[in-house]
């Protein structure tokens, strides 16, 4: 999947600079304003994508699995000695319970993924396209590279509409030309690719704006065949503010989806405490004075751990 990537890339940017851009712009200055708005949108893309390779998702060998056990109150219950107080009441969604597979104590929201065999803080999903899980640590930077890859696609395509446009409707030379066939081409992926990343996006943002990842939807959802009313413990109360909290370091800053930032979550401070890298953010009380979000930045006013 990698050299699939890399060869589309590598493709389209080579089209896109040696047949679109003449067509589109003739003078120099117009032309370079396009190339460097392109280099930047591909930029971006990349930086992201190697972020969300290298990014420890939030697995048990990570400085947030560490927090998390530090952070962990030993006098509640887990979720086996919920079931076994009373096994007609599921266990609360935000308990501790054991991973079946790994053995490990595992955190609301974590789950052992099966491709990676490792156990994930907010496991997402596995993505072959990354080579790696998507979780806690690693969200933010996945969906930036989701973002990027929909603005660079959907920028190629309004690029490439017009000179798709114009040779669409001259006669071909005599033999054919080579030109035609590439401009229409690179239109064609980066429409397609535009509207695929789109639906991808889409949903992505409607699950990060509910607060949950697609394992807590699954989740939430057969428990929701048994108790319809059951409400989602991890809802923030907003769209913006599960947004926010999911993918953003600070929980603050917007600007971190427009560039990528650093450090990430994998790399905090050594010592900072670690209030909870299973839990969103809330707006109905704050933290206690002088404490810390656990991601690098001193909390915003009237936000406060919620566990449902």
């Amino acid at each position: 999947m990698l050299a699939v990537g890399v060869s589309l890339t590598v493709g389209l940017l080579y089209v896109g600079v040696t047949r679109v851009l003449p067509r589109v712009a003739s003078g120099g200055l117009a032309r370079g304003a396009l190339l460097a708005l392109g280099v930047a949108c591909v930029g971006n893309l990349l930086a992201r994508y190697a972020l969300a390779v290298l990014t420890n998702p939030g697995t048990d060998a990570s400085v947030a699995y560490a927090r998390a056990l530090a952070c962990r109150d030993p006098a509640a219950l887990t979720a086996e000695e919920h079931a076994a107080a009373d096994a007609s009441v599921p266990p609360p969604l935000t308990a501790w319970s054991t991973c079946a597979r790994s053995g490990l104590a595992k955190p609301p929201r974590a789950h052992f993924d099966a491709a990676s065999r490792r156990l994930v803080l907010n496991y997402d999903h596995f993505c072959p396209w990354i080579f790696n899980s998507v979780g806690y640590q690693n969200l933010r930077h996945f969906f930036a590279f989701l973002v990027w890859v929909w603005v660079s696609c959907t920028y190629g395509a309004l690029l490439s509409l017009r000179p798709a446009l114009e040779v669409l409707g001259s006669r071909p030379p005599p033999g054919g030309s080579p030109d035609r066939v590439l401009i229409v081409l690179m239109f064609a992926l980066c429409q397609l690719l535009s509207l695929v990343m789109a639906v991808m996006l889409s949903s992505q943002v409607h699950l990060t704006g509910s607060g949950m990842t697609a394992v807590d939807q699954l989740v939430l959802a057969n428990r929701r065949l048994t108790f319809p009313d059951l409400p989602n413990p991890f809802d923030a109360g907003s769209v913006a503010e599960n947004l926010r909290g999911a993918l953003t370091s600070s929980g603050s800053s917007w600007w971190e989806l427009l560039a990528p930032s650093w450090p990430s979550r994998a790399a905090l401070p050594a010592g900072e405490p670690f209030p909870g890298a299973f839990t969103p953010w809330s707006r109905e009380a704050g933290l206690a004075a002088g404490s810390t979000t656990g991601r690098g930045e001193e909390p915003r006013p009237g936000l406060s751990a919620k566990w449902g």
